[in-house]
């Protein structure tokens, strides 16, 4: 895929937004400096970029695909109250029992539930 102003601007929006959005989200965060840019083409991209590595992707309960536009290596808190998701920065080995069943794991993605500071704060 050829390099373009959109794609660049749809990467930019996934690079520095750290609350993970869904693809509609990206779609109006770029509409703000693209306004014709289309649904499609923000589908189109976020895929390439899926595919490309250069984007992961997180699925919640809120049954919607999120977006992270880090892909250092990380973990995810969510907030079963509010949905927010937290980047968490520290590493989980894989289960010492799979190398039982003769597996290689070549990566991981794990996702932590619970209830976010802030909920917290608001029940107290």
């Amino acid at each position: 895929m050829r390099q373009s102003n959109r794609r660049d601007a749809i990467l930019k929006v996934l690079r520095e937004n750290r609350t993970h959005p869904t693809a509609d989200e990206v779609y109006s965060l770029v509409r703000e400096q693209y306004p014709n840019v289309s649904l499609g083409t923000v589908y189109r991209n976020l895929k390439y970029f899926v595919q490309q590595g250069l984007v992961s992707t997180l699925e919640t309960t809120d049954s919607c695909l999120h977006y992270d536009g880090d892909t250092a290596e990380h973990c995810h808190f969510i907030c079963e109250r509010c949905g927010k998701i937290i980047d968490v920065f520290e590493s989980v080995e894989p289960p010492c029992q799979l190398n039982e069943h003769g597996v290689s794991v070549t990566s991981s993605k794990a996702v932590f539930y619970g209830v976010c500071a802030d909920c917290n704060k608001k029940q107290n």
